[in-house]
């Protein structure tokens, strides 16, 4: 057997993130063969969600598999270290910081205004690119654009990132285009900032009525 995978964030007053534990080590495990129980599942989603906690084999079977039966996938790169796992790969979209970007474009750095059109012209379908209270910058084959970050009393910067990402999916679920699904992206982010410890039961009660604000340049 081994661990379950943890991970341990310690927050100081201003809810900022002091240091960051993880062990996922259980994670490398996982083969594509053991999550085939599982394979009717996708054949009846609207996307697939993968992040770089997975082995990289799996994510190319991932990509081998939702291809045939036309199931966009959406990566999250987690972290400087686990981006490389992706870097040989292309999705419909992904999500990371600006270090995660330079990681996925094979460069030392790249500046904030430019990293996810590069990755677009590198081959994924579009991509969110984070820049902590900067905001974020999306783009796709059809334009690009930034989504200013909500200003937040912080109560815990922890999944403040899962719920820019859960937040964009559901806006494109619902037919929003990218500039308006990172929007509200943004305002989920800044409910789980505006928490320590959020809920999902919490956020949703506090949910705003949704209305696209980004700055955009792209075609509806």
């Amino acid at each position: 057997g081994a661990p379950t995978g943890t991970y341990t964030a310690v927050i100081d007053p201003t809810g900022g993130l002091v240091v960051g534990l993880s062990d996922m080590r259980i994670l490398d495990s996982i083969t594509w063969e053991s999550l085939r129980v599982g394979s009717h599942l996708v054949r009846q989603a609207s996307w697939m969600f993968i992040d770089a906690n997975l082995p990289q084999q799996v994510a190319e079977a991932a990509i081998v598999a939702a291809g045939p039966a036309g199931i966009p996938i959406a990566a999250d790169a987690v972290s400087i270290q686990k981006a490389s796992r992706f870097a040989g790969l292309r999705f419909d979209l992904v999500f990371c910081n600006v270090d995660e970007a330079a990681v996925l474009l094979g460069r030392k750095k790249i500046s904030t205004d430019n990293a996810a059109r590069a990755l677009v012209e590198l081959g994924h379908g579009a991509a969110v690119v984070t820049h902590g209270p900067e905001g974020a910058s999306w783009a796709n084959t059809q334009g690009s654009g930034h989504c200013p970050a909500i200003n937040t009393v912080h109560g815990d910067v922890t999944g403040a990132g899962d719920a820019l990402i859960a937040g964009t999916l559901v806006g494109l679920n619902r037919g929003e285009n990218l500039g308006g699904a990172v929007t509200l992206g943004t305002k989920l982010a800044s409910l789980a900032l505006g928490r320590a410890g959020a809920s999902g039961a919490a956020l949703q009660a506090r949910t705003p009525a949704h209305s696209d604000t980004s700055s955009k340049k792209e075609n509806p």
